[in-house]
């Protein structure tokens, strides 16, 4: 009886996959890790994110968000996506992939500006953030990065490319209780798609 307890025990802790990030209900060709605790991000082939913060009161100016509107004093949680490889080159490098929160989606911050105006607020302590390359732009349209909310506005589908110094980079607020909020569904514009490319360096120029 002891060996089939054990058997069915080691079975058990092999089939059932690790919890994912609070927050987060499941994802699809993102990997989910831990906030880092020191350093610059973790580079990988694949689409990354990890939770910045938790039931952080939206303040009243200072923080502009891309896309939504949330009143001050509302609780959200942030989560940061971005994809960034080891090697980076002249040739375009791509990752998609889908997640889903446990809550609906709120705000979205993306461009270099607002994220790095964010950061002290909804960063995770002890990270580095990257520097001029980090984000999405919009300046023209070749080597496009998209994303779209679906599902019940807690869903996000991204596809992103990057080349070059530069990643590509999402900051995700969501709701942390329940209360009033301006929900960004599958019927807003981004469903049909904000589309950005990555800047090269100078020194890739």
């Amino acid at each position: 009886m002891q060996a089939l307890k054990l058997s069915i025990a080691i079975l058990t802790s092999i089939l059932i996959p690790a919890p994912a990030l609070a927050g987060i209900l499941s994802t699809t060709g993102i990997n989910q890790i831990p906030a880092p605790t020191q350093g610059n991000l973790p580079t990988a082939d694949t689409i990354q994110v990890f939770e910045e913060t938790t039931d952080v009161a939206f303040p009243d100016g200072g923080i502009v968000l891309n896309t939504g509107k949330i009143a001050p004093g509302t609780l959200v949680n942030s989560y940061n996506i971005y994809f960034d490889t080891e090697n980076n080159s002249d040739s375009w490098k791509t990752a998609s992939g889908s997640i889903t929160f446990s809550s609906p989606i709120v705000g979205l911050i993306w461009s270099r500006r607002n994220l790095e105006a964010s950061d002290a607020l909804f960063g995770a302590a002890g990270v580095s953030y990257g520097g001029n390359w980090r984000g999405l732009e919009s300046e023209d349209r070749q080597g496009l990065s998209d994303f779209f909310i679906s599902g019940e506005g807690n869903t996000l589908d991204l596809s992103f490319n990057i080349r070059g110094t530069g990643y590509d980079e999402l900051r995700v607020l969501t709701a942390a209780a329940p209360e009033p909020f301006t929900i960004l569904g599958a019927g807003t514009a981004l469903g049909f798609g904000f589309f950005f490319k990555k800047r090269l360096s100078q020194k890739q120029k």
